[in-house]
């Protein structure tokens, strides 16, 4: 049995220690110091380097509490196998051996996994200690200066950080004082007056000229007129001339069914500031009145929304998403209003707490590079790559590559294969683990072609190609994976103009081969020999005779 060591997504064995890398014990003390390790009881083997008596650097076995621990920093990561064999992070053994196997093979003494020349017998362990000597300390108090914060030489990403969503809308909204419109019913005599001027209107009109006495009639009459006007007309006469000024009158019709009912006259409404401002987390306290709109709901509920459409051509963004969450009940449109309006936080804040759409919420977060507000959210979705791209775009690329790292676990959890490689490959930048990961996609995902063809599109050179094709076609287990072979061998051979001649060797032996199991295979053919008909000829009657028997 050959034994040896492949890449892997995750750790298979716990972590038992770390290496640090250096030819001299300096080098090592000044990182464990470094760790804060160097007055600790630790125990440390030495390493051969690649050439004869040469130190590469040291294995520093440590439990699990200690490990977890350390920051990241220059040293490596190693697992333990049955604590008697060390192997690097993120590898795997082949064949997976068990606990005893690997007791059997490794109990009599430790071993190391050299990344250069395989395995290596570890040997005697030394203290720490043992590399330095405490020089005899002077008496007298030492004092440690802090360590000032380093001040960075260049700014390479930026993140805000949001305030709350209540705290966000309300610095939208300008504030207001609750005023009561001047508006005062007709008695018994001014209503005599204004249907006399009624009366006498058109007479009055055709006079020529205006005198001062005729000039305060009409005016008189004018102002009666505006009085006697019903309430509703007046608010929909103010919304048509000044729709900012009228929506501190306006009322909230959203839901019918929230409209007051009784024994009211229709249209009576005291027409008084309700909103003390137009902040959309604010309740609708009035200041006095009754509403019974009747017939006027639905034209009050038409010119709010043109109110709001024509606000928001006048670029008053606020106000129209107040005319949509407050007074039509619609937080959807609201939130798309203030996102058009480049009000990203705001209409997150509106898509979070009224619209209840998390995913709007988020991209809104991440447009108004509230960077840490988006992957929160994502990770309520659980769309980790989103995650992973939000630390990623703020330089933080450990965080990044930890949620890259459970995307495409998420992946391989539903045996997708391609899209957890393209994540390994593309988003954390590690192109051998992608091969491995579409290797063996190739070998048990139910649609297994796509893997094969990005795992060969990878290679660049036509020698290591051409020994990945020869180490896949040697490995075919049946006739329908030869199929789907020859299917990735047509892409290939279309796409390698400098490989076509051997693939299509290849090809045509993996026909030849399979064809006694299925003879639909020799309709490939055609796909590598266009210039030989006689050779598709005796592949048509070689079927037909199969088909005959």
């Amino acid at each position: 049995m050959q034994l040896s060591i492949h890449p892997h997504i995750k750790n298979c064995w716990p972590l038992g220690g770390i290496v640090i890398t250096g030819s001299t014990p300096g080098q090592w003390l000044r990182v464990l110091n470094q760790l804060e390790l160097a007055s600790t009881n630790l125990t440390l083997y030495p390493l051969p380097g690649a050439h004869p008596h040469s130190v590469a650097g040291c294995l520093v076995p440590m439990s699990a509490q200690q490990l977890s621990c350390l920051p990241s920093g220059a040293w490596q990561y190693y697992q333990v196998v049955s604590n008697h064999l060390f192997i690097a992070a993120n590898a795997t053994l082949f064949p997976f051996l068990t606990p005893p196997e690997a007791h059997k093979l490794f109990s009599a003494q430790l071993h190391f996994a050299h990344p250069h020349f395989g395995w290596v017998v570890l040997p005697d362990p030394m203290p720490v200690s043992a590399l330095f000597s405490v020089p005899q300390m002077a008496a007298g108090r030492v004092t440690k200066p802090h360590i000032p914060a380093p001040i960075p030489e260049a700014v390479t990403a930026f993140m805000i950080v949001p305030v709350a969503p209540e705290e966000a809308i309300e610095q939208l909204m300008s504030s207001h004082p609750q005023e009561r419109m001047p508006h005062k019913p007709l008695n018994w005599a001014e209503k005599i007056r204004l249907a006399l001027y009624e009366l006498f209107s058109s007479p009055m009109k055709k006079v020529a000229g205006q005198t001062s006495l005729l000039k305060k009639v009409t005016e008189d009459h004018e102002s009666l007129l505006e009085r006697n006007q019903a309430v509703a007309d007046k608010l929909l006469k103010m919304l048509r001339d000044n729709p900012a000024e009228a929506l501190k009158y306006a009322i909230p019709i959203g839901k019918d069914d929230a409209l007051p009912r009784g024994n009211i006259s229709v249209g009576s409404l005291d027409l008084s500031k309700i909103w003390s401002s137009f902040s959309l987390f604010q309740s609708s306290g009035s200041a006095g009145g009754i509403v019974v709109l009747g017939d006027r709901h639905y034209q009050l509920m038409k010119q709010y929304q043109e109110s709001a459409k024509h606000l928001e051509k006048q670029g008053a963004y606020q106000d129209a998403a107040f005319v949509y969450l407050k007074l039509l009940n619609r937080p959807a449109d609201a939130a798309a209003v203030l996102e058009r309006g480049n009000l990203y936080a705001e209409a997150a804040a509106v898509y979070l707490h009224h619209a209840k759409n998390k995913e709007k919420a988020a991209l809104c977060y991440e447009k108004a590079n509230m960077i840490e507000a988006a992957a929160n959210i994502y990770k309520e979705l659980h769309q980790y790559e989103k995650v992973g791209d939000m630390y990623a775009s703020v330089g933080q690329t450990d965080l990044a590559n930890t949620w890259y790292n459970e995307a495409a676990n998420e992946h391989l959890k539903k045996a997708a294969y391609l899209p957890a490689a393209l994540i390994v490959q593309h988003k954390m930048g590690n192109a051998s683990l992608a091969q491995y990961v579409l290797l063996d996609g190739w070998n048990k995902a139910s649609n297994p072609t796509p893997c094969l063809q990005h795992y060969f599109n990878n290679i660049a050179d036509d020698k290591m190609m051409m020994e990945a094709l020869d180490e896949v076609v040697s490995g075919l287990p049946n006739v329908t994976k030869a199929g789907q072979m020859i299917d990735v061998l047509v892409d290939q051979y279309k796409t390698r103009a400098s490989l076509a001649e051997p693939i299509a060797d290849i090809a045509i032996a993996v026909i030849a081969r399979y064809t006694a199991q299925d003879a639909s295979l020799l309709a490939m053919l055609r796909h590598f020999t266009p210039n030989d008909p006689e050779l598709i000829k005796d592949a048509v009657r070689y079927k037909t005779m199969r088909g005959a028997k």
